[in-house]
């Protein structure tokens, strides 16, 4: 469902979030593979500058081996406060859940909270 230009106008005010950043970010998102509603999910909550910055630069390594997380497992981890932290917390203890047998969903599930 694609939302009105008012409402994400509206949307962007409510979070004081500039027109022209959610366009930047919105683009290197989309270039990067990510949907429309992943992108506002994202983007659109207090607090995001720092989860969308880690989510660009760390994108390609989660979803590469060894961690192979898909677009979706990616914002449910940094759509939540914290998002940076917790993609670099998956980013360094990735192998050690894994040792004690975490699977990959459990995994998103500890780290989007």
């Amino acid at each position: 469902m694609q939302r009105s230009p008012f409402m994400l106008a509206e949307r962007l005010k409510k979070y004081n979030i500039p027109s022209v950043r959610f366009n930047d970010e919105s683009l290197a998102l989309s270039n990067a593979g990510f949907t429309a509603i992943q992108i506002e999910t994202l983007l659109i909550r207090p607090s995001s500058s720092k989860a969308v910055k880690v989510v660009l630069t760390d994108c390609e390594a989660l979803l590469a081996q060894p961690y192979e997380f898909n677009h979706q497992q990616i914002i449910k981890m940094a759509s939540h406060a914290g998002g940076s932290i917790n993609i670099k917390a998956v980013l360094t203890g990735f192998f050690t859940l894994k040792h004690f047998g975490f699977h990959t969903d459990q995994i998103v599930k500890l780290a989007s909270y």
